[in-house]
């Protein structure tokens, strides 16, 4: 739907004009061009999630919904080779249309999050295995689900060691020990080991056994 080349018209005696990589619309006409199936609902959640992303910018105008394709040059595949802009790039050729084209930066979010995400994974394991003498593998999917499970609800790099820290003090020499593991540590009593305050092992303290239950 989006236009190739630059193409102007004239509405209520004023000019308007859209570039490469935009057209006018409507929900009405998307609709109709997606067929049966498709209500005006799909269509507004459609471009409403494409906009978060930035995979388009949308502003409605007077002769309808303008839309931008975002790096749409990007995607054309063009034997000049010339087709390679940078979104910035694309942005400054469309600013006569009075819509700045946002750069795309998702796909580059997206990979730093992952990478901070492996880093913690590998630092969490890493930790544990010179605390507690374990060869835990950072890459064990079971694992990997459950400090992600933690990290998506905002815990630490340093939860995760004070954790580790509070339970191998407390257990390490029990017969407790056996339970210093990912499933244990990293599981859903996670936060309420994090908010335990730290205790030696009861069978060096003066603490009762029966008090320590998992």
């Amino acid at each position: 739907m989006a236009n190739h080349e630059e193409k102007e018209w004239e509405w209520n005696g004023k000019k308007f004009k859209a570039g490469p990589g935009q057209f006018i619309t409507s929900l009405d006409s998307i609709v109709k061009k997606c067929g049966a199936g498709i209500s005006i609902k799909n269509v507004r959640s459609a471009i409403e999630r494409f906009e978060k992303f930035e995979f388009l910018a949308n502003e409605s105008t007077k002769t309808g919904r303008l839309i931008t394709i975002v790096n749409w040059r990007l995607y054309q595949k063009e034997d000049n080779g010339g087709g390679k802009e940078t979104g910035k790039e694309v942005a400054k050729e469309w600013q006569s249309t009075g819509k700045e084209v946002a750069t795309n930066k998702n796909d580059k979010n997206d990979k730093n999050d992952k990478n901070d995400k492996k880093k913690i994974y590998s630092l969490v394991i890493e930790y544990l295995n010179q605390k507690l003498g374990t060869s835990y593998r950072a890459t064990s999917k079971k694992t990997l689900l459950l400090i992600d499970a933690r990290v998506k609800e905002k815990f630490t790099l340093d939860d995760f060691k004070k954790v580790i820290d509070i339970k191998a003090l407390e257990w390490k020499g029990t017969e407790f020990e056996k339970y210093l593991r990912p499933e244990t540590l990293f599981g859903a009593k996670f936060e309420g080991y994090l908010n335990q305050k730290p205790k030696k092992a009861y069978n060096n303290a003066e603490i009762p056994r029966e008090k320590y239950i998992l």
